[in-house]
């Protein structure tokens, strides 16, 4: 492996950056310059965006292209994981029928990534609107029993694991139908809290928990699966708070604690952020660097790509370490600390060091404002609840609330300065005494 891997340079961690950028789930954003594309990273993306067809084209000497370049890639992969045993994720032992993850995987297979059509009428809903055409809505729902009746199974089903599934079977880009299938479930949740039935409304909202629960609970929840998991738990709190509790407020009964687990989750705690960074470390790896420099072993460039491996698994192993060691976001150093990269790199691997640590810190802002904003929901539950609001988890001050104007927001604290989290507007809802 040698005789080609250690030409890489220009490509070691660039992949990093695509994995990092291609994360379509993310609630907020952050603004910062887009970094320089060079004519070998640009070369690089085209590769990684083009692997799945590679996989599925009818040309043979295509297929056997792909299937040689993955085979290289995973003993490189081996090598290198056997070298560096404290980075990796435990696998856990779960029993095929106790398994969501591995049902989801059979769902996708048997269904694929392009069921649950949405119709024009419920279109925005999907979208994140509040408005429905209450008999379109029956009417799909009806069309849509048998999925719906599947996707609860799973979303009820107690573990997941990735142990004995393939790679290939399950890390792919299903655009954004992860958080199609929770709504699918959300929409039926408001539909029966419309007619007064709480108790399935309730289920189906737990299910759409479990369903998020699967997809951070792996053992390599990377930057992909944890923001389809914060994007479904977001309107999934949201749907409750704007849509379903109001739904059934008025002459219904609704007893506010039943909902209090789904609204009061705890925000994660840094250990979680470790898990995150290990699974990054290994699916960076495995899914984008090591085939881009397998795929491009005939180019050659800075000697010195060993080196920047071995740089960038340090770093992530003392920023792991620094994770699983705090018991509390203030316990960390800043997410902002610049990370100056090592003298003894090349000028372009130096370069792209940075600017793969630029982008894990702005991943890790990301996730940050994740938390806040899963604290901030539990807040908002306490307040509908009569309760004193609760503190904000990355300063440890209270959030402010302002009463007149019903509005929850950050409190004042530099170590929120870089984070785009908007104040919330907390309903009034007619059956809160």
């Amino acid at each position: 492996m040698n005789q080609w891997r250690s030409s890489r340079c220009l490509l070691v961690l660039a992949v990093v950056l695509i994995a990092a950028a291609a994360g379509a789930y993310g609630v907020f954003r952050w603004s910062k310059p887009e970094p320089v594309r060079t004519n070998v990273v640009c070369r690089a993306i085209v590769f990684v965006s083009g692997t799945e067809p590679m996989a599925r084209s009818e040309d043979p000497a295509v297929r056997e292209r792909y299937h040689r370049i993955a085979s290289r890639s995973e003993d490189w992969w081996k090598e290198i994981a056997a070298r560096h045993p404290d980075l990796a994720p435990a696998n856990h032992e779960v029993a095929d029928e106790r398994n969501g993850f591995l049902r989801w995987v059979k769902f996708v297979e048997t269904h694929g990534c392009n069921s649950l059509k949405v119709p024009a009428a419920l279109g925005a809903w999907f979208d994140g609107g509040s408005n429905l055409d209450r008999f379109e809505t029956k009417r799909w729902l009806l069309e849509n029993r048998a999925l719906l009746d599947e996707l609860q199974a799973i979303g009820e089903l107690p573990d997941r694991s990735v142990r004995g599934i393939a790679l290939e079977r399950w890390k792919h880009d299903c655009g954004r139908f992860e958080l199609r299938c929770a709504e699918a479930l959300m929409l039926e949740a408001r539909s029966v809290a419309e007619d007064g039935d709480e108790a399935t409304a309730l289920r189906r909202m737990r299910a759409v928990q479990g369903l998020a629960d699967h997809f951070s609970g792996i053992e390599v929840p990377d930057d992909h699966y944890w923001r389809i998991t914060s994007a479904i738990d977001a309107r999934m709190r949201n749907r409750i708070i704007r849509e379903i509790l109001p739904a059934l407020s008025g002459d219904r009964a609704c007893h506010l604690q039943t909902w209090a687990p789904l609204l009061r989750a705890p925000a994660a705690a840094p250990k979680d952020y470790a898990t995150i960074l290990r699974a990054n470390w290994q699916m960076s790896l495995r899914e984008f660097l090591l085939p881009t420099l397998v795929n491009l072993h005939d180019q050659s460039h800075a000697p010195d790509a060993d080196a920047l491996v071995d740089t960038y698994t340090d770093r992530m192993r003392t920023q792991i370490e620094a994770c699983e060691k705090a018991a509390a976001f203030t316990d960390l150093p800043s997410w902002n600390t610049i990370i100056a990269p090592p003298e003894k790199l090349s000028p372009e691997c130096r370069d792209l060091y940075q600017m793969a640590m630029d982008d894990r810190a702005a991943a890790s802002r990301e996730w940050l404002g994740m938390q806040i904003q899963r604290s901030m929901d539990a807040a908002v539950f306490d307040i509908l609840a009569g309760e004193p609001v609760t503190a904000e988890p990355v300063s440890g001050k209270p959030f402010t609330w302002n009463e007149s104007r019903r509005e929850l927001a950050l409190p004042d604290s530099p170590s929120l300065a870089r984070l785009k989290v908007e104040a919330r507007k907390v309903p009034q809802l007619a059956f809160v005494r």
